[in-house]
C-alpha cells in the first residue's frame, strides 16, 4: 500500500493514535480538499474536540488540514517523498491556545503530551507499514 494511501484512509488514525476518542468525517465526503472531520483527543488534562477540514489534497505528495472548531487553533501537513528505501514522511503540526490563562493552562499542559503521542503514532506507522506482507 502507498503511504499517502494508509496515511489518507482515516481508519488508520486509531491503530496508530494513541488517545484519539473519536476521528470520523463529518459528511459524506471522506477524502480530498473540503472533507470534513470530527476529532477528539481524550485522556488530556482537558479533552479536545475539534473539526477539522482538508485544505491540501495532492497524491501523491502531500495532505493538509486547519480546524474549522477548536479551543486550539490548529493546522498541519503531512508530505510524502519518493526516497531510496521506499518513502520520505515529513509531518508538521502547528496549533495556536486560546489566549490568557485558560490558554497558559492548556499549552503548558498539552504540549509534551500531544508530542510524546504524535512521536509514538509515527512509530507505530513506520512499523505498520513495514511489516512482512505489506
Amino acid at each position: 500500500m502507498e503511504v499517502f494511501d494508509w496515511v489518507a484512509d482515516y481508519h488508520n488514525v486509531h491503530r496508530v493514535m494513541d488517545g484519539v476518542s473519536e476521528w470520523r468525517p463529518v459528511g459524506r465526503q471522506a477524502e480530498g480538499v473540503g472533507a470534513h472531520y470530527l476529532v477528539e483527543l481524550g485522556r488530556l488534562p482537558v479533552p479536545l474536540r475539534a473539526r477539522l477540514v482538508i485544505v491540501e489534497w495532492k497524491r501523491p505528495e502531500a495532505i493538509g488540514w486547519a480546524t474549522e472548531a477548536s479551543p486550539v487553533s490548529n493546522g498541519g501537513r503531512w508530505s510524502f517523498r519518493p526516497a531510496p528505501a521506499g518513502t520520505r514522511v515529513g509531518l508538521a503540526v502547528s496549533y495556536q491556545p486560546p489566549a490568557g490563562a485558560v490558554g497558559n493552562f492548556l499549552a503548558a499542559r498539552v504540549e509534551g503530551i500531544v508530542r510524546n503521542r504524535i512521536t509514538a503514532a509515527l512509530d507505530r506507522m513506520k512499523e505498520e507499514l513495514e511489516a512482512p506482507g505489506d
